[in-house]
């Protein structure tokens, strides 16, 4: 996956291209996102923790 483009870089560029009788059309951008989504939401869930921060309260009154 090193060679992803950011979906910035891609909604810039035009959706087809035609050049020497071959043409390339790219996915819509709405997918993109979508996909996008699902590989943060991945890479969050084999995070430690599972992309959730714990934390414990400790009450240290002041008596």
């Amino acid at each position: 996956m090193a060679d992803e483009i950011p979906i910035a870089d891609k909604a810039a560029k035009p959706q087809s291209v035609s050049v020497d009788g071959q043409t390339v059309t790219q996915r819509p951008l709405t997918e993109l996102i979508e996909a996008n989504r699902a590989i943060a939401a991945n890479n969050a869930a084999k995070r430690p923790g599972f992309g959730i921060r714990r934390a414990q309260f400790r009450n240290r009154g002041t008596t």
